[in-house]
């Protein structure tokens, strides 16, 4: 009979033990996580500027807000409006065209402006994953929290014309993803960087032959003119600015 009890107790044990542990495995591996993104809403400022056009550089002031359903997944629009600067190379260009006899001779006292664009100003809807995001610590400190974001998006561009460039409505592709620092949870600070696709006339390194049409022209002088195309244009901006999110009070998952 004691023999019997034992046996019974040592397989209720068993069992109890294998109960447990499969409940732990089971779990998740952090529990009451805080989810800073999911279920809140996020409106962000920021100030950047596109690099890759040889002929303009657009300064960008951007505001956007997103909702994120998930933790990992958000939706929303951005809206940019944009200043243009000419750039070192077009004042180059202008200049040595000006100056050169042919345009002094056909055009005498006019100075050459090269036709260029830029971006005025942006409309889209996004976007944005996050594949991961962690807390920061340095030696040892804990200085907030980080997450890495991926953002694609579509939508309207107005493309502001000089020297002879009509200003254009047409779309808007975009691409690009960045960081978020979080020192407290309803605050951010963002370093992105975003490929503003947008169809602009560029010019062909040559001169327009004869007979040949084209949308828009450059006179260099001496009868000749450079012709423009339509072409899908990459301005690659680097964005820093800062996003608030509420509510203030953030979930902790399971």
């Amino acid at each position: 009979m004691k023999r019997l009890s034992v046996l019974v107790l040592v397989v209720l044990g068993s069992v109890d033990a294998q109960a447990k542990i499969g409940g732990v495995s089971d779990a998740p591996a952090v529990r009451h996580r805080i989810e800073l993104r999911k279920s809140r809403h996020e409106m962000s400022l920021g100030l950047g500027m596109t690099l890759n056009d040889a002929y303009t550089r657009n300064v960008l002031i951007r505001g956007g807000y997103q909702y994120h359903f998930l933790d990992w997944l958000g939706v929303g629009l951005e809206a940019a409006f944009g200043a243009q600067v000419k750039s070192a190379l077009s004042s180059a260009i202008e200049s040595g065209v000006t100056n050169s006899p042919e345009f002094r001779q056909e055009f005498p006292g006019k100075s050459a402006t090269i036709p260029r664009s830029g971006l005025q100003a942006l409309l889209l809807a996004r976007a944005s994953v996050v594949p991961f995001g962690g807390k920061l610590v340095v030696f040892g400190r804990y200085l907030g929290y980080v997450d890495m974001q991926v953002t694609v998006g579509g939508g309207m561009a107005l493309v502001k014309g000089f020297g002879g460039l009509s200003n254009r409505t047409t779309y808007a592709v975009a691409v690009g993803g960045g960081f978020r620092f979080y020192p407290t949870d309803y605050l951010s600070v963002n370093l992105e960087v975003l490929d503003y696709m947008v169809p602009q006339y560029l010019p062909e390194n040559r001169k327009l032959a004869p007979g040949e049409s084209a949308g828009y022209v450059f006179p260099v002088g001496g009868g000749g003119s450079v012709p423009y195309r339509e072409r899908l244009t990459q301005n690659p901006a680097f964005l820093v600015g800062v996003s608030v999110f509420l509510p203030m009070v953030v979930e902790r998952g399971y």
